[in-house]
C-alpha cells in the first residue's frame, strides 16, 4: 500500500470557502489520504457541513476541537491526531489541484534523503460573483532552500507536502514560541534549520485563495510586523547553531538583518563631474556614492514613516520600478534590465557589494509582464535578487548614516 499521506485543515468560521477545500481533497488521484479538519471554535455551521461532505466518502477523515484560537496550536494539535507518514497543511479557503499530492509524492519516491517537496502555485482574488484573476507563480530547484526563506521567498504552506519525522522534529518548537504573526514564516523556516532537504515537484500545484469581501484581515503595524520577523530570525538562528548548518556571508548577512524601523535622514546629494557624495551634515566631509546608492537614496526620498530593511526592499522596488517606467505598459524585459542597471547588478555597472546577490534566482510569475507586476500585491515573492541588492544597499547607507532610526511607522 502507498504511504499515507494527511491533510491537516484549520478551520474557524469558514463559511462556504470550506466547501470548495474539502471537494479538492475529495478528488485527489492519490489514493491513500486522510483528511484531519480542525475546528477552532466555529460558530457558522461550516463544520457541520463539511462533515456532511466527508461522511460518505472512501477517504478516512476525522474532526478535532481546537479550543486555543489560532491557526498554530489547530495544526499541533491536527498533526496529533493524524497518522500519515507525510503532511499536507491546507487552509480551509484554500485549494489543491487534483494531481498535487500524486505528483509530490511521485517525487519522493525518486528523490532520496529529501524531506520537503514544493511545487507551483496559483494566488486567485476571487469576487463576489465567482469571477477571479490569478496570479501565476513557476519554481525551480534550489540548492539552498534556506537561504530563500531567509530572504522572504515565500510560498503558502500549501505548496509543501513534508515528512512527518520533520514536522515531529520542529512542532514542540512550533508551538513553544507563541507567535501569533507570520506564523507560516516561523513554521518553515524552523524545518530548514533543522537541516531538511528541499526538493521541487513541477505540476504539484495549489491555489492560494483571497477574497474580495468576507475574509478576515489584521492590521498589522510595522512595529508588531518587525517584533515578530526578530522572534522568527532568533528561533531559526537558535536551531542553526544547534544543527551546525554550513552558512555562507548572505546567511549571516540576512540573520542579522536589523528589524529596527528606519527612514531617510536629512541629507545632501552632490555631485562633482560624474561622481556623486552625500554630505550628511553642514560644514561635514562629504562622502562618495556609488550610482546604485544614489538612485536608491532619490527613491527613498517619497517614502514616508519608518519602515524594516525587508519592508523597504519591497517598497523600494516598486517604487523604481514606476520611476523607470512611469506610463505601466512597457515591455517587461527591457524595464528589468534598466531595473538592473538602476542597482548596479547589471554587467559592466559599478555598485558596491554585489557579489552577495549571486545566485539568486526567484520564483517567477508565468508570463510576467509590467501591469501584472505592479497591480499585484506588493509583498510578491519576485525578484529575490533584485531586492537583496537593495537590502545590501541600505546596509551601506545605514552605516554611513543615510538612514536613521525612526519611531514612526506606517
Amino acid at each position: 500500500m502507498k504511504p499515507l499521506v494527511s491533510i491537516i485543515i484549520p478551520s474557524y468560521n469558514a463559511g462556504a470557502r470550506l466547501v470548495p477545500c474539502i471537494k479538492s481533497c475529495l478528488v485527489q488521484s492519490y489514493e491513500n489520504l486522510e483528511i484531519i479538519l480542525v475546528d477552532n471554535n466555529s460558530t457558522d455551521g461550516s463544520i457541520e457541513e463539511a462533515s456532511r461532505l466527508l461522511e460518505p466518502n472512501a477517504i478516512r477523515s476525522k474532526i478535532v476541537r481546537c479550543t486555543e484560537q489560532g491557526s498554530m496550536p489547530s495544526r499541533v494539535m491536527g498533526f496529533e491526531h493524524s497518522e500519515g507518514e507525510f503532511i499536507q497543511l491546507l487552509d480551509a479557503d484554500d485549494e489543491l489541484l487534483p494531481e498535487k499530492i500524486a505528483v509530490q509524492m511521485a517525487q519522493f519516491e525518486v528523490s532520496v534523503g529529501v524531506d520537503v517537496i514544493y511545487g507551483d502555485w496559483e494566488w486567485r482574488f476571487l469576487r463576489d460573483d465567482g469571477s477571479y484573476s490569478a496570479l501565476h507563480f513557476k519554481s525551480d530547484n534550489y540548492s539552498d532552500y534556506l537561504l530563500r526563506l531567509l530572504a522572504n521567498e515565500w510560498r503558502p504552506p500549501i505548496c509543501f507536502l513534508t515528512r512527518r519525522k520533520v514536522m515531529a522534529a520542529v512542532y514542540p518548537e512550533y508551538i513553544k514560541h507563541k507567535i501569533k504573526i507570520n506564523e507560516d514564516r516561523l513554521s518553515i523556516s524552523l524545518v530548514a534549520a533543522v537541516g531538511a532537504v528541499f526538493r521541487y515537484a513541477p505540476g504539484a500545484v495549489s491555489i492560494y485563495n483571497n477574497w474580495s469581501s468576507g475574509q478576515e484581515t489584521k492590521n498589522i503595524s510595522q512595529d508588531e510586523m518587525a517584533a515578530a520577523n526578530r522572534d522568527i530570525f532568533t528561533a531559526v538562528a537558535e536551531h542553526l547553531d544547534q544543527s551546525r548548518i554550513e552558512m555562507s556571508a548572505m546567511h549571516r548577512t540576512l540573520l542579522n538583518l536589523s528589524w529596527n524601523l528606519v527612514e531617510l535622514g536629512e541629507v545632501d546629494i552632490e555631485k562633482d563631474g560624474e561622481t556623486f557624495f552625500v554630505r550628511l551634515e553642514k560644514g561635514a566631509e562629504r562622502v562618495e556614492l556609488s550610482a546604485a546608492e544614489k538612485n536608491l537614496i532619490v527613491a527613498l526620498g517619497g517614502c514616508q514613516g519608518g519602515q524594516t530593511m525587508e519592508a523597504y526592499s519591497y517598497l523600494l522596488l516598486r517604487r523604481l520600478i514606476r520611476m523607470i517606467a512611469p506610463r505601466g505598459d512597457e515591455e517587461f524585459g527591457r524595464v528589468m534590465a534598466k531595473l538592473s542597471a538602476v542597482l548596479g547588478l547589471a554587467s559592466g555597472v559599478d555598485g558596491r557589494g554585489r557579489d552577495g546577490c549571486e545566485g539568486f534566482e526567484s520564483q517567477v510569475l508565468a508570463n510576467s509582464n509590467l501591469k501584472q507586476l505592479l497591480a499585484g500585491p506588493l509583498y510578491m515573492p519576485i525578484l529575490t535578487k533584485e531586492r537583496m541588492r537593495v537590502v545590501e544597499i541600505m546596509g551601506r547607507l545605514l552605516s554611513i548614516g543615510v538612514l536613521v532610526e525612526s519611531a514612526r511607522g506606517e
